[in-house]
């Protein structure tokens, strides 16, 4: 869980259930409400090709999907799981080039603070949902 963005992970579709069936109840003990719309159920690994009804969460159905969203990094899943960081580079070049296009009387030092201080926490969050690779 990160601030009102919840991952739950199952081993089990029965299990996935289970949790959801607690999430459910905790909700309504705490007042809070569950956007379903924004939910969605994904598989990875072989069983990803097999049909599987929708979830529930109380009365609400969550439809299972290809791909999800999570602290703003796009998941495909399939047999693997992938992820797509163009969003997080494109977000991150907008930014230098805004400080580079902008700030031209700056001194270099200047503009690389510029970048840490703006350009490197785009780039760095979420980075603990990531398993980083050499490719």
């Amino acid at each position: 869980m990160y601030a009102d963005d919840l991952l739950l992970l199952s081993a089990s579709v029965e299990g996935l259930q289970r949790m959801l069936d607690v999430c459910k109840a905790v909700s309504v003990e705490v007042e809070m409400e569950f956007n379903c719309k924004k939910c969605s159920c994904t598989i990875v690994g072989p069983a990803s090709h097999n049909t599987i009804s929708d979830m529930k969460l109380g009365e609400d159905v969550i439809s299972w999907s290809g791909d999800f969203k999570y602290l703003g990094i796009h998941f495909f899943t399939g047999k693997c799981r992938s992820v797509d960081t163009h969003m997080i580079k494109s977000k991150f070049f907008a930014t230098c080039n805004c400080i580079f296009g902008n700030m031209n009387c700056l001194s270099d030092l200047v503009k690389l603070s510029m970048i840490e201080a703006y350009g490197l926490p785009i780039l760095l969050f979420a980075t603990a949902a990531l398993k980083m690779s050499h490719h």
